[in-house]
Parts: C-alpha cells; sequence; structure tokens
C-alpha cells in the first residue's frame, strides 16, 4: 500500500537544524573577529611607519611631525619660509610626500583618541606628535577602539599593549 508523505521527517529537519547552527557560529565567529583584527593590523601598521618616520628624521636630519585626524594619519616635514624671522608661530609643515610614509585612514570600524599627558587631544591638519632629529618624540598615548594601546616615550621607545 503506498505511503503517503506529509512534512518532513525527524531526520531531516535535524540536518537542517544543525546545518543553520553552524552557518550562524561560523557568521558570528568571523563578524566579531573582524573589528578586532582590523585595529591589531592598524597599530602594527603605525607603529611600524612611526619607527620609520624616526630612522628617517634621524637619518635626513630632519623635524617631521605626525598629524592625527578622525579620518587617519599623516606625517608632516618641518621647513621653515626662509623669507620669515624663526618665529616656530610662521613656520610651515608640508605633507611627507613618499611612498615609505604615506597618509593613511583608519579601516571603517576603527576609533582613535590620542590622549597626551592624561587628557583627550583634539584631531587636527597640524603636528600633534613631533619627531626630532636627535631621537626625541613627543610622549603620547593612542587607543584603537579602546582595545589596543600605543604609547610612545620621549626617548623614541614605542610600546603596545592590549
Amino acid at each position: 500500500m503506498p505511503r503517503n508523505k506529509r512534512g518532513f521527517t525527524l531526520i531531516e529537519l535535524l540536518v537542517v537544524i544543525v546545518i543553520i547552527s553552524i552557518v550562524a557560529g561560523v557568521a558570528i565567529l568571523t563578524l566579531s573577529r573582524t573589528p578586532r583584527r582590523a585595529a591589531h593590523h592598524t597599530a602594527s601598521t603605525f607603529v611600524n611607519e612611526l619607527r620609520l618616520a624616526e630612522q628617517q628624521s634621524l637619518l635626513q636630519p630632519a623635524i617631521l611631525g605626525l598629524s592625527i585626524s578622525d579620518d587617519g594619519w599623516q606625517y608632516l616635514i618641518f621647513a621653515p619660509d626662509q623669507n620669515l624671522d624663526d618665529d616656530m608661530n610662521k613656520s610651515q609643515w608640508h605633507a611627507l610626500n613618499q611612498t615609505s610614509l604615506p597618509a593613511q585612514h583608519w579601516p571603517h570600524g576603527v576609533s582613535a583618541t590620542l590622549m597626551m599627558h592624561g587628557a583627550i587631544v583634539a584631531p587636527s591638519d597640524t603636528p600633534q606628535i613631533i619627531i626630532s632629529p636627535g631621537g626625541e618624540l613627543t610622549p603620547f598615548t593612542l587607543l584603537l577602539d579602546n582595545v589596543i594601546k600605543i604609547t610612545a616615550e620621549t626617548n623614541g621607545a614605542i610600546h603596545v599593549k592590549e
């Protein structure tokens, strides 16, 4: 006698539930790691470029600046106008147009907070951090997503903590 098939068997339902749970688990793991992975990659890039800028400042010798804005960061070079007095207020900062230290943008979803002397520093197009030819660096703390903490000391030492 032919059997009329109505609905799904218990095994079929269980297989579908297992497949859906595996796909959902993979999606949750992938999506939850993406911002953290982006913050780690950004921190690595930032620190490597800062160390390169320190070396470049020593070798040129030149005074370099680091400008941190809401969009990203950019290295600048100090080039005073020869027609003006040596007043620092009349100095000129120019973008460092080199392939080794290009302007960078914060990845989507990564936020950065610059702190100096325990206070938050407003984003700016002028340098907040000065890198001198003598190896000195303006001390600062940069928080990426409030998860990764990059600190720089006056002597040029750079530390990264999670």
